[in-house]
């Protein structure tokens, strides 16, 4: 927020409503936490195999996210914790509170959904990403009191149809993280987004990455970041 605003920047925040603080570590952080330690790298390796087939060690949480279920996913790691005890995540380190999104929204950004949990939309049935956008709006709209109406694929993961599933949801504006300009008659529900990271964190690197697909920034635009 705070090189947006020295840009002259209004941004929209997509949150993933299981990481507003209280709460547990979702999936993505419980692997990463393992695959740093080498008895829980090694742990989660062997449960990984013995579910999901033979694979490099590197391709761990590539697994995780793109192969397994939710539910087959969180046995996999609840196992491997079981192998490799007192490895946690201090999420109070990571996600953010009620009271930070709302400070954010009263500065006049958006905060939008990037739905519950993080999952890749492939490894979802239709009920389940049904229920990752619901549960994503009611938790946001009852942290901020007001709309939720733009929500971004996790991961940029998108089945044909899925627009009109979160048109049904009550969101108007969908964000993928494709490349490209958003014109003024482009579709809403296909909205281009670009990955914003640690390497953005210098105003510099951040209004590079933005003229990379709009061109020069002038005076107080408009992005979704």
């Amino acid at each position: 927020a705070r090189i947006l605003e020295g840009e002259g920047i209004r941004g929209v925040f997509f949150v993933t409503s299981g990481m507003v603080l209280p709460a547990s570590p979702i999936w993505e952080h419980r692997a990463f936490r393992l695959v740093t330690d080498p008895k829980g790298r090694q742990a989660l390796l062997r449960q990984v195999r013995s579910r999901l087939g033979a694979l490099e060690e590197q391709a761990l949480v590539w697994a995780l996210k793109s192969l397994a279920r939710p539910d087959v996913c969180d046995a996999i790691l609840a196992d491997a914790e079981g192998e490799a005890p007192g490895l946690t995540v201090e999420t109070a380190e990571l996600y953010p509170t009620r009271e930070l999104l709302r400070a954010v929204r009263s500065r006049g950004h958006e905060i939008a959904a990037h739905g519950t949990s993080h999952r890749m939309r492939h490894t979802l049935s239709a009920a389940e990403f049904r229920e990752e956008l619901d549960r994503a709006k009611d938790r946001l709209e009852e942290i901020l009191g007001e709309r939720i109406c733009s929500f971004s694929f996790p991961f940029n993961g998108w089945l044909l149809g899925d627009e009109a599933v979160c048109l049904d949801a009550g969101y108007e504006v969908v964000a993928t993280v494709d490349g490209g300009r958003l014109g003024r008659r482009d579709d809403l529900l296909r909205v281009p987004r670009r990955t914003v990271h640690r390497l953005h964190d210098r105003a510099t690197a951040f209004r590079k990455l933005v003229c990379e697909e709009t061109g020069p920034v002038g005076p107080a635009p408009s992005t979704r970041a």
